[in-house]
This record gives structure tokens, sequence and C-alpha cells, in this order.
């Protein structure tokens, strides 16, 4: 009879909370903008810090007696201890374990504790105070800090450049490509040193000679360049493979931010070492705002000058001083195709 009745029961008779608020639609727009507002004005009055502050509430109490059993550690030196540290009434939960030689003893403040500061240290001072251990126990070590919350932080690279950067950072490329090139066409002997420290106009775009090397073997380590994926060493035998010699530049993009000086050290490095393989001849170095780059007369191949920058950096700099704001090099040979 029950079933049935609720079966033949009329539907505006049932009550509940869809059609309550149906019905009355006005305190339900109300509830609804009331529950948005309160939840913005907690949102934005949430408080935020890069390194949150977490309280620290567990200790630990580490107490050796060489040479006593587990029995005796734990009758006259485990109990001793956990009366002193109950004594304290902020402590919600002592937990201990004795051992042969040791006694490890580790609490745990109250959860409602907002500083915890006052309260370990007087624990701690009561700790030292005690004065019954039996001979040969102690020193009692007590351990604070070792429940500190480690941050994790993760470094933000810049947004991807645009394609008008891209655009324009290119001519500059290709105009200082073209300025190395015609440079040593002509004739034009390149400065074989700059001193060091001497600032370089921000829009520049051209050819800079070779620094000078005193002093740069501490800098050349702070320096982070893109980092290719670890290639086979190349050999000096390379430099006599493939056609008639080229030209050829390899270009390394960067944060105008970046300091040019210890990449400009790195490119001279790079120019060394290229040397010494026999890879590359009459090397130029050119830079501009966010770029620097060596062009070279070489009879290498894109992926064989690829494996010889992967031996240099390999060598030289290691994976964590990579910049996520250095782009990977790329190889021009025709300054028109940039």
């Amino acid at each position: 009879m029950s079933s049935s009745h609720s079966h033949n029961q009329n539907p505006a008779e049932i009550r509940n909370t869809s059609r309550f608020c149906i019905e009355n639609p006005q305190i339900s727009w109300v509830l609804l903008i009331g529950t948005l507002i309160w939840g913005i004005y907690g949102f934005t009055h949430m408080p935020q810090r890069k390194d949150p502050d977490v309280p620290v509430k567990q200790a630990m109490v580490v107490t050796r007696w060489p040479g006593a059993s587990a029995e005796k550690v734990e009758e006259l030196v485990t109990r001793t201890v956990e009366k002193t540290i109950a004594s304290n009434s902020n402590v919600a939960s002592i937990d201990s374990t004795s051992r042969g030689n040791v006694s490890t003893i580790t609490f745990q403040l109250a959860g409602n504790l907002k500083q915890t500061g006052q309260v370990l240290d007087d624990i701690g001072g009561r700790l030292a105070a005690i004065d019954d251990l039996p001979d040969g126990a102690g020193p009692v070590d007590y351990i604070r800090d070792f429940g500190d919350t480690a941050t994790l932080m993760l470094t933000v690279a810049s947004p991807k450049a645009d394609p008008a950067e891209v655009a324009l950072r290119a001519q500059d490329i290709r105009k200082a490509i073209e300025e190395a090139r015609a440079t040593g066409a002509a004739g034009t002997e390149l400065p074989s040193s700059v001193e060091e420290g001497m600032p370089r106009p921000p829009d520049s775009a051209g050819v800079v000679g070779k620094e000078l090397r005193r002093g740069h073997s501490q800098a050349r380590y702070d320096f982070e360049p893109p980092r290719q994926q670890p290639l086979a060493a190349a050999s000096p035998s390379l430099a006599k493979e493939g056609s008639n010699p080229s030209r050829a530049s390899v270009v390394f993009c960067f944060s105008p931010k970046t300091d040019r000086r210890l990449i400009r050290l790195a490119g001279q490095d790079l120019m060394e070492f290229l040397r010494s393989r026999e890879a590359a001849s009459d090397l130029r170095l050119f830079e501009g705002t966010g770029f620097i780059g060596i062009d070279s007369r070489t009879k290498l191949s894109d992926q064989q000058i690829f494996h010889v920058m992967g031996q240099f950096l390999s060598d030289n700099y290691p994976q964590s001083q990579v910049h996520p704001d250095l782009w990977a090099p790329f190889i021009v040979r025709d300054p028109s195709e940039t």
C-alpha cells in the first residue's frame, strides 16, 4: 500500500531544494552572488609567500650510553628523558625507541600552536638541566630543526620570442655576418686584443677581436651556453674531409639582458678549440644585441660542426650551467637565407 501511495503522490506536494530554488529565484540569486563574493574575497585575501612559514612541531632527543643494554637504556635513560619532555603541557605525543647504547625519543607539539619557538626553547632548557642520568650516559643531543620544510623552487624561463622579434634578430645576424666576411675579404686586420672590461655598445653588430685570455679561466665556468646532446668526439682528420672549404657561421642567440662579456669569453674558447682540432680556419668573432657567432672557413658539414661543438660543450660546460633563456645554436652559410 505504501509503495502504491508513493507512486500516486502529487508532484506539487514534493518539497526539495530544487523546487525551493525554482519557486524562490530571488533567494537563489542572492545566495549564489553571496557565495561568489565570499569566494573572491577569500581568494584575494589568502596569504601567499614564496617561502611559506611552516612552524616546526617535531623534535628529537638522542642520548647515548655506550656499553649499556636496551633494558638499562629504557629504564634509566629513556624514562627520565620522557618525563622531562612530558613536563611541558604543549607536548601532544611522545614516541621512544631504546636500543643498546642509544635512546631515541621523538615528540610532537600540539597542533593548535602558532609559534613553536618558545616551547621548543623551554623543552631544550629542561633537557639541559637533567643531572640524574647514570654515569657514562649522555650528553643529551637535542635536535629541533630536522623537521624544517624544504621548498622546491622552479625557474620560469622567458616567453618565446614572437615572429617580429625573430625577424629583427635575423636581420641583425645577417648584417653582422656580411660585415665580418666583408672585413676579412677587404684584407683588414682584426684587432688582436681588446682590453678586458671595456664596454661595447649594446646595439653593435660587427667583428670583435680576440680578447686577452689572462684572468679568464675563472670567468669561463660562470658562462651558461646552450647544450647539445653529447656527440662523438671530432678528430683532426675531419678538417680534411668534404668538398672545397666554404664559409660557415655558428650563431648563438640569448636574452639581450644576459652578460655578453662572459659569452664572448666562451666564444673565444670555442674558437681556440676549433683551431686546435683543425676544424676551421680564418675564424672571426662577431656579435650583436642578443646574439654572438663565429664565422670561419671550413670543409666540415653542418653535422660535423655540431659534432665538434658537442665535444667542446661536454668537455667545458656541465649540464647544470645551461641557462633556460639560451637558444640552441644554428649554422648559417648563406647570409641571405638567415
